[in-house]
């Protein structure tokens, strides 16, 4: 099975590590405590959106409603109102 699928069974790194080491001596020398942390921020989106180019934003500023953009790795949701694309715009000149 999947790292993920052995993780949601409930196994620990070091249960994961010996099953697929099966037949050898593994020693556990250190364990580290790890946590998934996404460096997005809204600041960093905003780069993104200054990417795509002045003829996109503006595209998006006509059409008059406020754009989503979402972190695919932390699902976090980022809204731009058109006023924020206004101010983008005028930013990146």
């Amino acid at each position: 099975p999947s790292v993920t699928t052995m993780l949601e069974d409930g196994n620990r790194p070091e249960d994961i590590i010996c099953r697929v080491l099966d037949g050898m001596d593994v020693e556990i020398m250190d364990k580290v405590p790890t946590m998934f942390d996404c460096s997005c921020s809204k600041e960093r989106v905003e780069k993104a959106i200054v990417s795509i180019g002045k003829e996109e934003i503006q595209s998006m500023i006509d059409e008059g409603e406020p754009i989503e953009v979402n972190c695919h790795f932390c699902n976090s949701h980022y809204i731009f109102t058109v006023d924020d694309l206004e101010h983008i715009i005028q930013r990146s000149r």
